[in-house]
């Protein structure tokens, strides 16, 4: 076997130099002499001139001679060609060196000279096509996601993002993109879902940028910090949410002018305050009624107290509460607008024991849906029966939200659970019956057969409980 693999790498050699490679060792400090096929197996540093390169090529082990003559004397490729492609533009200095690279799984850097050094770099060759894709060619050779490819690159050609920016969103995927120029205004932050009609966020940034400048400007301008670089967090800025993003910023206006005068952290206690109004709210009429009002409660000195000693004597456990609903769900807007709820005592449980649940129904769901934690955790609440502690009540809606979870549809567990749970408390469920009602519903791939007027059907975005629809959350 090593005799064959010897042979093989004595033919590759010899095919390599009859197309005008040089087998290099080296000679002393920075020299480099001819090498023979002997050398291959002397364990020495190596090093390959390839025909019309002035550098040579560092072989890691003797074993990539066979990449290389893949390279220069295989037949053609899509990563060859995409390679040549990125050579070409001056992306990629070394072709052979960058394709041994890629079949050696090694990390491949492209830097855009045009664009002060930018570096990006490629784990797989379908990321050397997607760079070629999106900064070489614009040809689509074969990549594994093209259609998406292609929607993210129509996004850079409508102004939106860069088109390196878009190859970062193909090869490592964020769950929402930047887009807009960023010049004076926070970028707005959209789901990529919205990409696929890059007419419609241009509107919604242009809307996004005249909503900034008509609420949040004049107060940011009074702060003295109206810049490129002004801070405004995501949920202020983000096309998905609750309520219309206008209503956001204007919230984000009234209670960021009513507590910059006091507070060493603005932004924190201005989003805090419209958390609060937010899960008290129905409706963009209730949510600017509830901001004005804790606006003004803040205007009129009732956190007087706050005002001369921002620690509040609750702060530390707040603070440890929010660093772990940040790890539970990835993202700080979330665990800001959680703490308050987690800090509900529904009976003898602790505090840890609601950071524990709150943690469980986080890991049912994907990244892209920990935003609905809080108010899964919500539902919990809602329909606890009295005579049942939280930690049951809690593990119940886990199971309920795995067997969706299974159907694909997670978030549409409320309806199921407060059907399951207003049977339990009419006496037509037995709360140990759940766990094999759940798993028929899980087999059959449908709900409706549970016990009770109409049951329980699930379909895409929504459900039908006892013959009412009710609209379920996006994912």
């Amino acid at each position: 076997m090593i005799q064959v693999a010897r042979t093989d790498l004595s033919r590759a050699l010899r095919r390599l130099e009859k197309g005008g490679a040089e087998l290099l060792r080296p000679l002393g400090r920075d020299r480099l002499e001819p090498a023979s096929e002997a050398d291959l197996v002397s364990g020495q540093p190596l090093y390959l001139r390839m025909p019309g390169e002035s550098r040579p090529t560092r072989l890691g082990e003797p074993s990539e001679i066979a990449s290389l003559d893949d390279y220069l004397n295989g037949p053609p490729a899509p990563l060859k060609e995409a390679i040549a492609s990125l050579v070409e533009r001056g992306l990629v200095q070394d072709g052979p060196d960058a394709y041994k690279t890629l079949l050696h799984k090694q990390v491949l850097w492209a830097t855009d000279r045009t664009l002060k050094e930018l570096s990006r770099s490629a784990s797989t060759p379908d990321h050397v096509l997607a760079m070629d894709f999106f900064g070489g060619s614009g040809l689509d050779r074969g990549l594994a996601q093209g259609e998406r490819a292609r929607c993210l690159k129509a996004t850079a050609e409508a102004g939106l993002v860069s088109r390196w920016e878009a190859y970062d969103q193909y090869a490592r995927p964020r769950p929402r993109l930047p887009v807009g120029s960023g010049v004076s205004v926070p970028r707005l932050l959209v789901s990529e879902s919205h990409l696929e009609n890059p007419d419609q966020v241009v509107q919604a940034d242009s809307e996004w940028r005249s909503a900034f400048f008509r609420y949040l400007a004049p107060v940011l301008s009074e702060l003295g910090t109206l810049d490129r670089s002004v801070y405004v967090p995501d949920s202020f800025r983000s096309l998905d949410g609750p309520f219309p993003l206008e209503t956001r910023l204007q919230c984000a206006a009234v209670l960021l002018s009513a507590v910059a005068p006091t507070s060493k952290k603005p932004w924190q206690d201005a989003f805090n305050l419209y958390a609060t109004a937010a899960q008290a709210s129905q409706s963009s009429l209730e949510l600017l009624r509830n901001c004005e009002l804790l606006a003004g409660s803040v205007s009129l000195g009732m956190a007087s107290g706050l005002a001369q000693n921002p620690r509040s004597p609750h702060a530390e456990v707040k603070d440890r509460i929010f660093e772990q609903l940040a790890a539970a769900t990835g993202s700080p807007s979330v665990a800001a607008g959680a703490v308050e709820t987690l800090r509900i005592r529904v009976g003898e449980e602790s505090q840890q024991e609601r950071l524990d649940l709150f943690r469980q129904l986080a890991s049912c769901l994907s990244p892209e849906q920990r935003q609905h934690a809080p108010a899964l955790y919500q539902e919990i609440l809602a329909n606890r029966l009295s005579h049942e502690s939280l930690s049951v009540t809690g593990q119940r809606y886990l199971q309920v939200l795995s067997a969706c979870a299974q159907l694909g549809q997670p978030l549409l567990a409320g309806p199921v659970f407060e059907h399951l749970q207003l049977g339990i408390s009419e006496a037509r469920i037995q709360p140990d019956q759940i766990p094999g009602l759940l798993a028929a519903g899980v087999m059959s791939g449908r709900f409706d057969q549970l016990p009770g007027q109409g049951g329980v059907r699930l379909e895409p975005d929504y459900a039908v409980v006892g013959g009412v629809r009710l609209k379920g959350r996006q994912t």
